[in-house]
């Protein structure tokens, strides 16, 4: 089989017709043919074996016409010559296919881009008329260039979206886009499953002011807020605070989340509770104490610095003041619920002058601490001097322009 092979190659390439004495053109082309013979050769024959009996066939040939000198030389030159063609077009090609490789890659949709370039195709198809017969093939053909394809279900959601819609009406793309991925989109859970999901077996409401809810959570109840009900996101941290995992099946539309709120709240259990076990209540006298307590000053500086000053027998302070005390039993309170605690206290809202500057303050309704020197060893004296045993209320103090007494908005506090 080799040596049918080689026969070949040499018949072919002329060398062997040449006769003694030929002139050096004839032989270089007659090798050059070998060169050639050995680049288009098929792979699968191009052995080590072949190349061998080639070389020697070719030698013994050039001998036998009167190049023995150069023989060697010559026939390896010529094979050499064709061996680095193949290579360097075996390369060319390599390169050829990774280039097109790489822009066949490029040319691929993925990710969201899939939907995207299908959605633009679709749209563009449809504004010139397109039959649903055409916009399916179409989309077929353009989904093998997604990577993954999507699948027939969604092709054909994009295909009935797009039709919906007479070519002349046809949104733009992007809000397209928007509807097909609404469609797209697992109908949520009813709440009958989302409960079940969400492990809610019962329901506690506590008559309270403000109300609070006890969800029973597997075998544990859990306290819940009105605003961590009202709010899914709320709701989501409270649970994972809670059960240290997230809740799964929750609705993601909020009607479908308010119609599982009423669900559980009218299946709840209310339980009446008495007055005093209002949070509020004690969060008033929380502040009540704390007010008392407060250390009293003389300056400016000593309100701004969290301080209360005896302003005519009463303990004026600053909102800052009180929100520093609530905080310390609620963290999460707000300024204007402290605010409304204080008015419930019977506090007072108003302007004083101090030190020739308004100032905005609270004033208690309860009279500073004094001590045993300031009430006289408990002789009724009072701290104001009066020896009526009362506390007058504390009196603006009257200022150089009063033309410039501040407003309601000339608050250092938002209240």
């Amino acid at each position: 089989m080799t040596e049918r092979l080689q026969n070949a190659a040499i018949h072919a390439s002329g060398l062997a017709t040449l006769e003694r004495g030929a002139p050096l053109e004839l032989v270089e082309t007659a090798l050059a043919k070998i060169s050639e013979i050995v680049l288009v050769w098929p792979e699968a024959m191009m052995t080590p074996a072949w190349i061998g009996e080639v070389r020697a066939t070719a030698v013994s040939l050039l001998d036998a016409i009167g190049y023995e000198e150069k023989s060697d030389e010559m026939v390896e030159a010529a094979i050499m010559t064709g061996l680095h063609q193949r290579a360097s077009m075996a390369a060319r090609d390599t390169l050829m296919e990774q280039r097109e490789a790489e822009l066949e890659a490029k040319s691929m949709h993925r990710g969201a881009d899939r939907m995207r370039a299908l959605v633009t195709l679709a749209g563009s198809m449809r504004r010139t008329g397109a039959s649903e017969s055409a916009l399916f093939a179409a989309l077929t053909a353009e989904n093998h260039r997604c990577d993954p394809p999507v699948t027939k279900t969604e092709l054909g959601t994009v295909v009935a979206q797009v039709l919906a819609y007479r070519p002349s009406d046809l949104p733009k793309t992007r809000e397209l886009a928007v509807e097909i991925k609404k469609a797209l989109r697992p109908p949520a859970p009813p709440p009958e499953e989302a409960s079940a999901t969400l492990g809610v077996t019962k329901v506690l409401a506590l008559d309270s002011d403000p109300p609070m809810y006890w969800l029973t959570i597997g075998d544990v109840a859990y306290q819940f807020c009105t605003e961590d009900l009202a709010s899914s996101t709320r709701f989501k941290t409270r649970y994972m605070k809670a059960l240290r995992r997230v809740p799964r099946g929750m609705p993601h539309d909020p009607d479908k989340w308010d119609e599982l709120i009423d669900m559980w709240l009218a299946s709840a259990e209310t339980i009446s509770m008495p007055p005093d076990a209002s949070p509020d209540v004690y969060m008033r006298e929380h502040i009540s104490r704390g007010l008392v307590g407060l250390a009293v000053g003389e300056e400016l500086t000593d309100l701004d610095a969290g301080k209360a000053i005896d302003r005519d027998g009463r303990l004026c302070f600053k909102l800052v003041a009180a929100v520093r005390i609530a905080r310390d039993m609620d963290r999460r309170i707000e300024t204007q619920e402290v605010a409304e605690h204080l008015r419930v206290l019977g506090c007072e809202n108003r302007v004083i002058w101090i030190e020739g500057k308004a100032v905005r303050v609270w004033v208690a309704a309860v009279p500073p601490p004094k001590s045993e020197e300031a009430t006289g060893g408990g002789n009724g004296a009072g701290h104001g001097g009066n020896g009526s045993g009362t506390t007058p209320p504390p009196t603006e103090v009257a200022a150089p322009d009063r033309a410039h007494e501040p407003t309601e908005t000339d608050t250092d506090i938002p209240f």
